[in-house]
């Protein structure tokens, strides 16, 4: 048996059809590009591995900590990490904790015990210029021509967790390549949020840049109840019923980045190149 794993880690998404269509996909073109490594799954956010224990009957998905247990039990010497995340927020940084300090796990007696000789550990999507601009590449592909009067709102997640460095990159780079139709906002980050969305919209109407049509686009990985409440959910505080208030016209993307085969291939492209962060702290 191979000593070598990939770990595909996720926040984790109550909705299977959507997890299947963008977490579930990476893991399976992961598993055909790696194929020397033994494929494992765990999900960081507690509350959706105990939801989706009750909500599958009995379907147990590990947490890091879980899935680390696992493979060391297995005998996996060498693991590539592929975290499926967006950027570096808390998620991500916490996941670097738990591989790069092993003591995190055991404890005081962390020396004594088994570790892995090799540790891998892939850059989240966006966490360079050069990603934002294969992002702003990915959606010149993807998304249909902006006609006069539209434009394009990406909803993320945000943090408060001060890493919103990515997004000011993305907006920048957007702007610095003439992509003036596409604005960005996030559900967390006041700065960043609705209301600042709402503002630019307003902006381009004062420069008589008149725009009637939106298209809602999530820039998060699972379209998860984000994206089906909170950008376009038939309540009062959604982005979707918000704008409209405001009086434009809104249609939704509702497909995760993860569900494109673009974005995939630039997660996998970050996992080849993944540093080994030598953790020898056995």
């Amino acid at each position: 048996m191979s000593d070598k794993a990939i770990l595909v880690a996720s926040f984790g998404t109550l909705r299977e059809e959507n997890l299947q269509r963008s977490v579930g996909a990476l893991e399976k073109e992961a598993q055909a590009y790696f194929p020397d490594r033994k494929l494992y799954r765990a999900f960081t956010s507690q509350f959706i591995r105990k939801r989706f224990l009750s909500l599958t009957g009995g379907v147990r998905i590990d947490s890091t900590e879980e899935a680390i247990s696992r493979m060391l039990a297995d005998g996996i010497r060498d693991v590539l990490v592929l975290p499926a995340f967006m950027f570096a927020g808390k998620e991500y940084l916490d996941l670097l904790e738990i591989f790069r300090n092993p003591a995190s796990l055991h404890g005081a007696d962390s020396e004594m015990q088994p570790w892995f000789e090799h540790v891998h550990i892939a850059h989240p999507l966006m966490d360079s210029e050069q990603d934002c601009l294969d992002i702003i590449h990915f959606l010149d592909q993807a998304l249909p021509e902006q006609k006069r009067g539209s434009a394009v709102i990406l909803m993320g997640h945000g943090t408060t967790y001060g890493h919103d460095g990515i997004y000011s990159t993305l907006e920048r780079a957007l702007a610095s390549h003439g992509r003036d139709h596409v604005l960005l906002g996030t559900i967390d980050s006041p700065e960043i949020g609705f209301d600042h969305v709402l503002s630019e919209l307003q902006d381009a109407e004062k420069h008589h840049q008149g725009i009637q049509h939106l298209t809602l686009m999530p820039l998060l990985i699972t379209a998860g109840n984000h994206v089906s409440v909170d950008m376009a959910g038939d309540q009062p505080d959604s982005w979707k019923s918000r704008l409209e208030k405001a009086g434009y016209e809104v249609s939704c993307i509702l497909q995760g980045m993860g569900e494109f085969p673009e974005i995939r291939a630039l997660m996998i492209r970050h996992a080849a190149e993944a540093p080994d962060i030598r953790t020898d702290m056995r």
